[in-house]
């Protein structure tokens, strides 16, 4: 994407101001005047920047896309964020939904979303087990994006919604050596895999969980398969309180929060409240958005969702409250 020089330009400056510490407010802001230079008519990079990158792996060839800010490209040590779609999703729709692209020009990281074999992440649930090793699959992606884009293996987060979500908490338990964050977006943790969590390290985590979330259930249970539009795989998972008390043991966090009420500045029927858990294991976090009233949906998100998926909440910007929480371990 070719941004015009005036945006280029505000963008260097807030982030050279922004870089003392992380702030979500002014990210918020930022990312929302990038999006409308780019409604202005600038190129999005989901027209034509995100790049296939093809890599054997298992025996099977398997796909992953790449953006590359102009402002990084040929540099050494770039950090960059993997996003993991939901079960069904699609890159596009993902990247559009995220606005991670917008924020990787913004912030000067490589932006990489990788794509399923099979339609499900295999994210422990006993439905999307399979014999893709995804695990693997994620550290073949990262090792080949060091070697073309000079990402550095120190500074990988990841991202994740549903069944990418559920993923995401995966490598939190599979790959804690490779993630040095993890965002978490309506997705509790699966409810066959709790046993099966043996990270070697405190991964940095926050999630972002509606409380009238349809597909992925608050109160815990049976997560709806839509069958008629091919989503979806079903499998029990745990509450939203069980997975939240389930990582605050398996990270060795204090259990005393700093919970605040976030505005209601959208006036759209939700409301958000933020956990902070700041004293875990290996100097690491925990944070909560619960979002009272919220869907199954990227908050903050331009893209209208599935009717079925219920409400964005527009309280919060999922990515600019994970970029903050990302810049506190080396974004």
């Amino acid at each position: 994407m070719i941004l015009r020089f005036r945006t280029l330009f505000t963008a260097i400056s807030l982030v050279a101001v922004l870089a003392s510490g992380a702030q979500a407010g002014p990210i918020r802001d930022l990312l929302k005047n990038l999006r409308e230079e780019r409604k202005g008519g600038a190129t999005t990079a989901t027209d034509a920047e995100l790049r296939p990158i093809t890599v054997s792996f298992q025996g099977t060839n398997r796909t992953f896309f790449v953006y590359v800010p102009q402002s990084v490209a040929g540099r050494s040590n770039v950090p960059a964020v993997v996003v993991f779609h939901g079960g069904g999703g699609d890159i596009s729709g993902l990247a559009a939904a995220s606005e991670m692209t917008i924020a990787a020009d913004a912030f000067g990281f490589v932006a990489i979303f990788p794509s399923v074999v099979s339609g499900q992440w295999n994210d422990g649930r006993s439905g999307t087990a399979s014999g893709y090793d995804d695990v693997g699959f994620v550290r073949a992606i990262v090792g080949n994006s060091s070697s073309l884009f000079g990402v550095d293996l120190g500074r990988i987060f990841a991202a994740g919604i549903s069944n990418g979500g559920m993923f995401t908490q995966r490598l939190s338990c599979d790959a804690a050596d490779l993630i040095s964050a993890a965002a978490i977006v309506s997705a509790n943790m699966p409810a066959d895999y709790q046993s099966q969590c043996r990270p070697s390290q405190s991964v940095p985590k926050v999630f972002f969980n509606g409380t009238s979330d349809p597909i992925m259930p608050w109160s815990g249970g049976e997560v709806k398969s839509l069958a008629a539009l091919g989503l979806g795989a079903g499998g029990q998972v745990l509450s939203h309180d069980q997975t939240k008390d389930f990582w605050l043991a398996m990270d060795g966090c204090n259990n005393s929060a700093s919970t605040r009420n976030r505005p209601d500045v959208s006036n759209d029927g939700t409301t958000v409240t933020q956990s902070t858990y700041a004293s875990c294991r290996g100097s690491s976090q925990l944070e909560f958005f619960d979002i009272k009233g919220g869907g199954h949906s990227w908050p903050g998100s331009s893209v209208r969702a599935r009717r079925v998926a219920g409400k964005v909440s527009q309280d919060i910007s999922a990515t600019a409250e994970m970029i903050a929480f990302f810049q506190k371990y080396g974004l």
